[in-house]
């Protein structure tokens, strides 16, 4: 009984549980006993990417504390939950070692026929959500890779993405869209296009000119007109460029001198900071063949240390959170500036983590779902909050039961002594009080008697 009311507090509250929220692995996963460890920091990235598989769905969790898939909520996977995952295990020579079944049967359920095309177009980016022309570039690219692109309607995508194009030359997001057209959509319709070497297919000339329209003479800018260069949209213009044939139109030595001028090349940090600038800065160097202006070696050291030394994962800049601060995105950046740097063999250094990688469903999507959907809490609800709450406390449980049972042992003793003693006490009082009865009984016999 004593147990029981220890465990009582593991019941309270309501669950919403998806079948998605503890990972099954079936195939080779990182030991989850939580201690700290010495591995490869390449290592440590692969541990984190199996961590945050999803065999049943075949994607991955965005990071160690997503929220499940849920249909009341509309949160679904996307095809970046696939794709930057893939192509850092691409990085790391790791595909051939990862079971792509069910990432593949998860791309082709994204495949819409004939009837939803009007709707969503030939492809979905999830189960729910229709894709821009630029997520049209990173969806055909992973067909590509996962060996399926022969089950696409290609002439589909190809005859969509035309329709997108302006006359300015470049491409919108969407058929219902308005308004100027961006360089992101931009590229995204050439990359796609390219991909399926169907680049013909639409007005070339008219696009070069809009992709000349966005640059600005140290790099490119966002659309037209608009006179802030960043480093993204650079490597977007510099990959434009490229598949337009047309990447001499452009002074590859102004924006390398521009790129270059923002590295501090004994520190390895750029000017304008953080992990995903790096990234895009270094790609942008490595389209215009600068890599040699800056010291790979020092930006190599500052990739290294944005690695967690928590579980293994990467976040934006040193100091930010280890749980937070990371995700899958930022796992492909590091480790293909690494590959596009030469410098890939960095990851193969020993380095100690707190703990293992593991993914856990966050309190607060409890709390949200808790809040929002009350009656919809079942039996196997229940037991599922029950059970995790009995590891998250168990540490608790058993220090309760150590501390308390030589207590309830002391208590028991003091009372079953209290109760021999009173029992004790009772059976004396009886006896005399039997004794004194018969006496009394007798002496008014005797005195029957005598009358």
């Amino acid at each position: 009984m004593s147990l029981m009311l220890l465990l009582l507090p593991l019941c309270a509250g309501p669950i919403q549980r998806s079948p998605t929220d503890v990972p099954r692995h079936t195939q080779p996963t990182p030991t989850q006993d939580g201690s700290a460890h010495r591995t490869t920091r390449r290592q440590a990235v692969i541990d984190y990417l199996l961590a945050l598989y999803k065999p049943e769905e075949g994607t991955f969790y965005w990071d160690l504390e997503d929220w499940p898939t849920d249909p009341r909520i509309c949160h679904y996977p996307t095809i970046f939950n696939v794709y930057y995952p893939y192509c850092a295990f691409e990085c790391l020579n790791y595909t051939r070692d990862f079971d792509w079944t069910n990432v593949t049967s998860f791309m082709l359920g994204l495949i819409n026929d004939e009837s939803n095309y009007d709707v969503f177009g030939p492809l979905n980016k999830s189960r729910v959500l229709c894709p821009s022309v630029y997520d049209y570039a990173f969806a055909v690219e992973l067909y590509l890779k996962l060996g399926v692109v022969s089950e696409l309607d290609v002439d589909a995508i190809v005859d969509h993405i035309r329709q997108l194009q302006t006359s300015s030359g470049g491409f919108l997001a969407y058929p219902d869209d308005e308004g100027t057209p961006f360089l992101a959509d931009t590229f995204g319709a050439l990359r796609t296009l390219s991909l399926l070497n169907r680049t013909d297919d639409i007005d070339t000339s008219a696009a070069l000119n809009y992709v000349i329209s966005c640059y600005r003479g140290d790099g490119f800018s966002r659309f037209p007109y608009y006179y802030t260069v960043d480093y993204v949209s650079t490597v977007r213009g510099l990959l434009s460029l490229t598949y337009l044939g047309a990447l001499d139109r452009i002074s590859r030595s102004q924006v390398t001198a521009f790129i270059s001028s923002r590295f501090e090349n004994d520190t390895g940090c750029l000017e304008d900071g953080g992990l995903q600038n790096t990234h895009w800065a270094i790609w942008a160097l490595t389209l215009v063949h600068g890599l040699d202006e800056i010291n790979r070696t020092a930006v190599a050291e500052y990739v290294l240390e944005c690695q967690s030394t928590w579980h293994g994962a990467f976040m934006n800049d040193p100091d930010d959170d280890p749980i937070y601060g990371e995700d899958i995105e930022l796992a492909w950046e590091a480790v293909h500036t690494l590959q596009l740097m030469g410098c890939l063999d960095s990851l193969d250094r020993e380095v100690s983590l707190v703990m293992y990688p593991q993914y856990k469903v966050p309190r607060a999507y409890y709390d949200y779902i808790s809040r929002n959907f009350p009656s919809t809490t079942t039996a196997e609800d229940f037991w599922a909050r029950f059970g995790q709450n009995l590891v998250e406390n168990l540490g608790r449980i058993i220090f309760t039961i150590v501390v308390a049972t030589p207590c309830i042992y002391w208590c028991g003793e003091k009372g079953r002594a209290r109760r021999a003693k009173r029992a004790a006490e009772k059976a004396t009082y009886g006896q005399s009080s039997i004794a004194v009865d018969r006496h009394a009984m007798s002496q008014s016999t005797e005195r029957g008697h005598a009358k």
